[in-house]
């Protein structure tokens, strides 16, 4: 069954409530105009091209197949994966796609105009963004040489553009996470005052949150230059700011958890209008074989010599750790 006509597509999708599962068959043609009720799985298939009118109502895969091109006038309702497949171009902004996800392929350009749901476009080719590319949701453009991003992009949701070469962000409004990760951001646009999901500058050159002043999910700062922090900062998640020469928290400070170093915790100043958790901080310090702590939701990063990666420490556990001279941790 190389060749597949209607007639054994219709019987198939019968036997499948409306789908074409075709992976890893020796399928290596499918029909013209081709309507696929469901989904269409063809991973793995020797199958090279896509038939001009092929309309999939639901997802279609094309994983580990030999299929290098798009036919323009593509229609897929669901998500379009196209990971695994040596596809570098796709032409037309014509094609119909909810999500597409050419992650970690070979890809190198995008046509202009595009519209999609979704686009996961992490770990390809890609240098440069087309213009006028409108996502309705979430753009991951992780782990690739993007350098810029157009000012005429529109992104309804989430940004991840962890580890690319990004400087800066066009001013537009960004209304879920911004994910920024050892980029090299070094400023953030003057309008952005709210992040209505998680920032994350994680290992970046950048010295000043400029006008941030609200961050609705999580704040990381980890390995930056940042050296202080605006007054009336509220952060409803984490606010990770170990790892950088931050030595004052600012006035009337608001965040839902609070993660330092144990130098800084030695050496920070508190304010005395601090929440956390949405209570007081209640910090007192003792001279009890070191420092006693108390305050909630405050922790510690640490590791440990068994564990890759980092670990937080409540204040009550590290309290209880100095006091009780159990270094078996490594604390920043």
């Amino acid at each position: 069954m190389s060749r597949l006509t209607k007639w054994q597509a219709k019987k198939i999708m019968r036997e499948h409530d409306g789908n074409l599962p075709l992976e890893y068959s020796d399928i290596t043609k499918l029909p013209k105009a081709l309507t696929v009720e469901g989904y269409l799985d063809l991973i793995g298939t020797p199958i090279q091209e896509l038939p001009i009118g092929l309309k999939v109502k639901e997802y279609l895969r094309l994983g580990c197949t030999q299929v290098t091109s798009l036919p323009n006038d593509l229609c897929v309702g669901g998500e379009l994966d196209l990971s695994d497949t040596e596809i570098k171009e796709i032409t037309s902004s014509a094609i119909s796609v909810g999500i597409l996800n050419c992650s970690n392929t070979p890809l190198e350009k995008l046509p202009d105009n595009l519209t999609v749901e979704t686009l996961g476009a992490n770990g390809t080719n890609l240098k440069e963004l087309p213009k006028k590319l409108n996502i309705i949701y979430d753009l991951d453009i992780s782990d690739t040489q993007i350098s810029t991003i157009p000012e005429d992009i529109s992104i309804g949701r989430d940004f991840s553009a962890n580890r690319t070469l990004l400087e800066e962000l066009p001013n537009i409004d960004f209304c879920g996470d911004v994910c920024l990760a050892e980029t090299l951001i070094k400023t953030l646009p003057k309008n952005l005052t709210t992040i209505n999901g998680n920032l994350d500058l994680e290992g970046t050159p950048i010295k000043t949150l400029r006008n941030i002043l609200n961050v609705n999910g999580c704040l990381n700062l980890q390995r930056t230059q940042i050296t202080a922090l605006p007054d009336n900062l509220k952060v409803k998640g984490s606010l990770i700011i170990n790892e950088t020469p931050i030595k004052q928290l600012p006035n009337q400070l608001n965040v839902g958890e609070l993660v330092i170093s144990e130098e800084q915790l030695k050496s920070i100043e508190f304010p005395d209008d601090m929440v956390c958790g949405g209570y007081s901080a209640d910090i007192n310090v003792g001279m009890i074989s070191g420092c006693v702590f108390r305050a909630r939701h405050i922790y510690i990063a640490y590791r440990k010599d068994d564990h890759f990666g980092d670990l937080l420490m409540s204040l009550d556990d590290y309290a209880e750790c100095i006091y009780k001279s159990k270094r078996t941790y490594t604390f920043y």
